[in-house]
């Protein structure tokens, strides 16, 4: 499965970059169980692992998502921080006002969420992007 797949190269990585083990609180798949679950729960070392969910998932401890990388640039670090606090304010302030999508009306005057057509035409980050 490609979900399992994509949530164990992110946990490996991890592992490997911070030069220690990993444990997932909580591991989520989507897929049905297999005959043999232990194939899946040795290599994740989830304390928790659920099969047949809506969403698949990986929970880590905030210790873990709070390691310091050994090889880390400080300053590379800086600019990504920097980047990634500029991306944020630029998303936040160009969906404020009357840009901001809303939800529509329906007949029974109860509200219902706006189409992707109309929120295409909305959004100023992909223009018709979603059409």
């Amino acid at each position: 499965m490609a979900s399992q797949y994509a949530l164990a190269a992110v946990l490996f990585r991890a592992r490997y970059v911070a030069g220690r083990e990993i444990r997932p609180l909580h591991v989520a798949l989507m897929s049905n169980a297999p005959a043999r679950h232990r194939e899946l729960a040795d290599p994740f070392g989830a304390r928790r692992l659920d099969f047949g969910v809506g969403t698949t998932a990986m929970t880590l401890a905030s210790d873990d998502l709070s390691l310091p990388l050994p090889d880390a640039d400080a300053r590379l670090g800086a600019v990504l921080r920097q980047h990634a606090a500029d991306v944020i304010a630029a998303q936040a302030s160009s969906w404020s006002g009357s840009r901001r999508p809303r939800p529509g009306r329906t007949g029974s005057g109860r509200s219902s969420p706006p189409s992707r057509p109309a929120v295409a035409c909305r959004c100023p980050a992909w223009p018709g992007r979603w059409r």
